[in-house]
This record gives C-alpha cells, sequence and structure tokens, in this order.
C-alpha cells in the first residue's frame, strides 16, 4: 500500500472517530438530568410559573413507571407548545444513579429528568404532596400560577388520562 493511500486512510478513520465522538457528545448532551431536593424542586415549580407543569415520580425497577414514560414523552411533545412542561423525578436511590442514565439513554425524551439527592425521599417531596405515601407512578399537576391542581394521578396512567388531565389548565389563561 502506498503511503499516499495510507494517509488517506488515516484521515478517513481519524474523521470517522471524531464523527462517533460527536454523536456520543451530542446525546450525553441531550440528556438533561439534574440533581434536586426540596428547595430546588419549590424553585424549579416556581420558576414555570405561566405554564402548567407536571412532575411525575418514577423508578426503573417500577414496570408500571416504565410502561407511560413513552406517554409522557408524548405528551410532552404535543403540549409542549400550548405550555406544559414536563419533569420526570426518579425515585432511584442517589447510588443507582447509573440505573436512572442508562434507562433515559434509551428513551426519546426532551423534557428533564430529575435525581434526588441523597436524603428523605419524603422531605424531598414535601413540595409536590406532604402526605405523599411513597407510592410510584404518581404525578402531580399545577396550574399556571404554580398551585397543585387536585389529586395526584396514581399508578400506571396513559397517555389519555395525562391529555385529559392537563387539558383544562392548558386552555386556561391564567
Amino acid at each position: 500500500m502506498s503511503k499516499a493511500r495510507d494517509g488517506r486512510w488515516g484521515a478517513q478513520i481519524a474523521a470517522a472517530a471524531l464523527a462517533l465522538l460527536a454523536v456520543a457528545a451530542h446525546s450525553e448532551a441531550r440528556l438533561n438530568i439534574r440533581p434536586v431536593d426540596a428547595g430546588t424542586l419549590r424553585k424549579l415549580i416556581r420558576a414555570h410559573r405561566g405554564k402548567v407543569v407536571l412532575v411525575n415520580l418514577w423508578a426503573t425497577d417500577c414496570p408500571p413507571c416504565l410502561a407511560e414514560f413513552r406517554d409522557l414523552a408524548r405528551l410532552d411533545r404535543e403540549r409542549r407548545a400550548q405550555g406544559l412542561r414536563v419533569f420526570a423525578l426518579a425515585m432511584d436511590p442517589p447510588a443507582e444513579r447509573a440505573r436512572v442514565d442508562a434507562f433515559v439513554r434509551d428513551q426519546a425524551v426532551e423534557f428533564p429528568i430529575l435525581v434526588r439527592r441523597p436524603g428523605d425521599p419524603q422531605a424531598l417531596i414535601a413540595p409536590l404532596d406532604r402526605k405523599w405515601r411513597g407510592v410510584v407512578p404518581v404525578t402531580y399537576i399545577f396550574d399556571r400560577g404554580g398551585r397543585r391542581l387536585g389529586k395526584p394521578l396514581e399508578g400506571l396512567t396513559t397517555y389519555e388520562q395525562f391529555a385529559a388531565a392537563v387539558k383544562a389548565p392548558l386552555s386556561s389563561r391564567r
């Protein structure tokens, strides 16, 4: 093989390697995973006043949680322009963060994934529900003024149920 040909192969291999690195970096950048505590969660909901906020509590070892994840992604895609903001709060122990990252990496979600910081899960959930019973999946909806609406959606929730729950607050301008 000539040196010129070797040089072209080397350049092509280098270009391919750079392209793979760019794709990997882009997919990692797309992962919007943030650790939260109770104070951060309160600020997050407050920061989105003017929008309807949906916060879903889930865990990687919860089959119903994983089953409804695609419906949450669809709801986010279809209702974001109307003012919906979706957040998924993983209740996995902080030491198991890698499981959350791996699951989310395989999903087509654009909404932020929240992970809990070390500490009491009940204290973390207090801004959402002081009477939380430790059940996942559970979903809380906040109106455009930041007030929690009605009872949470507990258990496996379908796209149609999510859509029905956010319909009225999305149609309200305040």
